[in-house]
């Protein structure tokens, strides 16, 4: 089963001004980081900000993948209500 959630993250500026780095803490402590299109990112305020996954469930892990193109690798991720 999967379905497509926001999935909380950090924010800051990117590289370009059309993007904003995004970083991630999985559960077992691991950080993602990677840019994406800011029209990709939902902005929260100025550090925060959510980007919409399609949510894997795995049984007892529940894994991501990004809903807009990129180079993220897949990660375990708790799902929060």
């Amino acid at each position: 089963m999967s379905k497509r959630v926001w999935l909380r993250c950090e924010i800051s500026s990117g590289m370009f001004s059309t993007e904003f780095s995004v970083e991630i803490r999985t559960t077992d402590g691991h950080l993602l980081s990677f840019f994406l299109p800011k029209d990709s990112v939902r902005e929260l305020n100025a550090t925060l900000g959510e980007i919409e996954v399609e949510l894997i469930d795995k049984g007892a892990d529940f894994w991501f993948r990004s809903a807009t193109p990129t180079n993220i690798r897949r990660a375990e991720c708790s799902e929060s209500s």
